[in-house]
């Protein structure tokens, strides 16, 4: 209890303070210098994320993904800011009852309500591997992360939402930094992975080239969230589209920020 006021009250005086230049700012601070840069930089915040980045990756209709085998459940059907919609839901969900992978890796759990529809869409006897950056390494990660996404990290418990349901002893949860954890002993092991930790450019790049690497024999389903909403995402999978080889398979799904890759 001590230590929750005690960090009430420390961020409310970064408020008071921050409102204080705030108010400077935008009255008499527009004939200053450092007024002016002070504006300019809140003028950026969010720019990266609602950044305008033409989708170049073609698209797929969900009914050419989808078909009707295998049935799918939804679990904790109701969103918040950070998850994938309910449509989403159904595209990751049935492609699993369908794809029936054993080995099933996401970066950027987050509360866990995918996590959860993945364990408990997976076939029995399934492994489930979910990787959070931890709160206390918010501002010491080893890439740039995006303006958008601290809140996301900054939160008491990644994967509440799994928590103490019959699908969390199929699921590991797993911390750190995914530009610097090791991923030795997934290499090669796994037939799905989701990728929607940060939203960064530099941090989708290197989580796209770790996916490649924990494909079983170069083949499974690659699965990335937020194309089109976050400028760093799409230029990302623009270029790795681009790029050819196995990327060449990209397609974003129609109606969707997913774009999957079946290889």
């Amino acid at each position: 209890m001590n230590s929750n006021l005690s960090k009430l009250s420390e961020f409310a005086g970064k408020y008071l303070r921050a409102l204080a230049h705030c108010a400077a700012a935008f009255s008499v601070g527009v004939f200053t210098y450092k007024g002016r840069s002070l504006i300019s930089e809140v003028a950026k915040i969010g720019r990266k994320r609602y950044q305008k980045v033409e989708q170049k990756v073609p698209k797929l209709a969900v009914t050419e993904l989808l078909d009707d085998r295998g049935s799918f459940r939804i679990c904790e059907p109701n969103a918040v800011l950070g998850n994938v919609s309910m449509l989403e839901t159904v595209v990751i969900n049935q492609l699993i009852a369908m794809r029936r992978p054993m080995s099933l890796f996401e970066i950027g759990t987050f509360d866990g309500r995918t996590t959860l529809n993945m364990a408990a869409n997976a076939p029995p006897g399934a492994n489930i591997y979910t990787l959070d950056l931890p709160q206390q390494q918010l501002d010491r990660t080893a890439l740039s992360v995006v303006e958008g996404d601290r809140a996301h990290i900054d939160k008491a418990q990644s994967g509440s939402r799994y928590l103490g349901t019959e699908q969390e002893q199929r699921i590991t949860q797993l911390y750190g930094d995914s530009a610097t954890f090791d991923f030795r002993p997934y290499l090669g092991q796994v037939d799905l992975v989701f990728i929607d930790g940060s939203h960064s450019y530099e941090y989708v790049m290197n989580d796209s080239m770790v996916a490649q690497s924990l494909l079983r024999a170069g083949k499974g389903v690659v699965l990335w969230h937020d194309y089109g909403s976050y400028g760093g995402v799409t230029k990302a999978l623009n270029e790795l589209h681009a790029a050819g080889g196995l990327f060449s398979g990209m397609r974003h799904i129609e109606n969707t920020s997913l774009v999957c890759l079946l290889a």
